[in-house]
């Protein structure tokens, strides 16, 4: 009864492209927050600190006092070409930093984000009384757990062939993707603040 469980909804979720897209996107935003949402920038010999704004979505981010605008993107809702026409036509003195995360093993990707949320939605079920179904549950949350492990592995590896673009069109060329994150969001710096130079000093603070 478990595995035909699994199996239906399996089935359903495989053929319900919304559901896919929504669960993939989590994944991503997670991949991405875990990469660099920990990332803290010092601006100058004054360590002023300042920090980046990942911004997800279509719409190209304004540019808010202090911030870097980190805009993301994936291959699944916009070409490569597009994001590299966008870095390019943003110019020199663009501050934002232009992300495309890849379309890899996507196959993959759709079928294990599939098997997890059926199995997740499986073991939703009434808690199990027989030996046999006590088996047919662990065997599902272990299919969970592999699904998961998996999930992680494939996300890291898209992270890691992620493509990091300077205002201008500039590709970083530092990896890993965190890194290049950074060396973008410093040069970004220079960009939003350029006079900054004139004031900073490491006696800011007094």
């Amino acid at each position: 009864e478990w595995q035909k469980d699994y199996a239906s909804r399996l089935a359903a979720i495989r053929d319900d492209a919304t559901r896919i897209n929504q669960l993939r996107s989590e994944r991503l935003v997670a991949a991405v927050d875990t990469a660099v949402g920990s990332l803290k920038l010092t601006h100058g010999v004054s360590k002023t600190p300042r920090k980046i704004h990942i911004h997800w979505g279509q719409d190209e981010p304004a540019a808010s006092e202090g911030d870097v605008p980190v805009w993301v993107r994936d291959e699944w809702s916009v070409s490569e070409s597009t994001v590299k026409t966008a870095a390019a036509e943003a110019g020199d003195n663009s501050p934002i930093v232009f992300v495309l995360l890849p379309k890899h093993d996507a196959d993959q990707i759709k079928e294990r984000l599939a098997s997890f949320a059926a199995a997740e939605e499986t073991l939703r079920r009434p808690t199990p009384q027989t030996d046999e179904g006590k088996a047919a549950q662990r065997a599902m949350r272990t299919r969970l757990a592999t699904d998961d492990e998996r999930l992680g592995e494939l996300f890291q590896d898209l992270i890691a062939r992620a493509r990091v673009f300077q205002g201008g069109g500039a590709e970083m060329t530092t990896s890993p993707f965190r890194d290049a994150v950074e060396t973008a969001a410093n040069r970004s710096l220079i960009r939003l603040f350029p006079k900054f130079g004139f004031g900073d000093t490491a006696a800011w603070g007094k």
